[in-house]
């Protein structure tokens, strides 16, 4: 058996994240695909969820650069205030917000989300619409719906002070 790699897969995903790749690992025969985040066996049919993380890359003294303390202030030294949004159909963007007792009730607020981001920009965060669950990438900057794999844009819009 060839051995594949996650680097492999993360290389592949990078060229195109929207198609489907064949791997064989340990004589078996799977399909990953990148825009449902799934992987299926292809002898049971077994399809599991996947999810991208980052690799720990040991020291990390090196990442942050000294004016990265400054990088949160806007012009007038004031801490730059984020909102997350989502692309609607016909091109209108949504805010984030916790809607309970709603057809669209939602699990997490933009604030939640940008503090999750600030925690790390390159990873991403689970949450539900009603009992739908999503997976906002923030590399990527896409929500993907778990269960249909349907895909979203979102952006994070600096708010004027």
């Amino acid at each position: 058996d060839n051995t594949i790699s996650s680097a492999d897969i993360e290389s592949e995903y990078q060229l195109d994240r929207r198609r489907t790749i064949p791997i064989t690992l340990n004589h078996t025969s799977y399909e990953i695909c990148f825009r449902r985040m799934m992987q299926i066996n292809m002898v049971t049919g077994t399809k599991r969820h996947l999810k991208r993380r980052p690799k720990f890359q040991g020291k990390m003294k090196a990442r942050f650069s000294l004016s990265e303390p400054m990088s949160h202030l806007n012009l007038h030294g004031q801490h730059q205030q984020y909102r997350w949004q989502f692309s609607g159909n016909h091109g209108s963007w949504y805010n984030y917000k916790r809607r309970s007792g709603t057809g669209t009730e939602c699990s997490v607020t933009s604030e939640e989300i940008e503090s999750e981001y600030l925690q790390n920009p390159s990873g991403s965060l689970t949450f539900y619409v009603n009992n739908d669950q999503f997976e906002l990438d923030f590399l990527a900057m896409m929500q993907t719906n778990l269960s249909t794999g349907a895909t979203r844009s979102v952006q994070r819009l600096a708010l004027l002070p």
